[in-house]
């Protein structure tokens, strides 16, 4: 849909008109939310219905989580599998850097305390060869 609103729709939408009077109140959200798991239990994808919900009415959702903690916790028990996912990613992705600074702090240390060279001190340390490019990069550019 190519118009002003367009923008927020994607391929299934759930759609309550409303007058410029009318508010969205927190039952409206959980409406919507009702809708999207009837929906989802036909079998469906329940993402585009969130997601074009909230994208409407972003300035409304961000005044009812803020004075609504029960809605908030609902939210949470709701998307908490994808919550859990991104932490977990998130984590993985720490670990990674954090494993990554600690041999390159490695790396340099050899270098300066042996009189290495990078190449000297990654074959010490068994740095795998696919790797020896982003310590390189890291060493240079300071980038790990």
């Amino acid at each position: 849909m190519k118009n002003e609103i367009g923008h927020i729709f994607r391929q299934y939408n759930i759609i309550e008109y409303k007058s410029p009077d009318d508010k969205l109140t927190i039952d409206d959200f959980y409406k919507t939310v009702g809708y999207a798991c009837l929906y989802k239990g036909l079998g469906r994808t329940v993402d585009a219905v969130m997601q074009a919900s909230v994208a409407a009415n972003r300035e409304s959702y961000e005044r009812i989580r803020m004075c609504d903690p029960f809605m908030c916790e609902a939210l949470r028990e709701l998307m908490r599998d994808e919550i859990e996912e991104r932490e977990r990613e998130a984590a993985r992705q720490a670990d990674q850097k954090a494993r990554q600074e600690k041999s390159l702090k490695l790396i340099r240390n050899l270098m300066e305390t042996m009189k290495m060279t990078a190449e000297q001190a990654m074959d010490a340390l068994k740095v795998p060869a696919n790797d020896k490019k982003k310590y390189m990069a890291g060493l240079q550019y300071n980038l790990i």
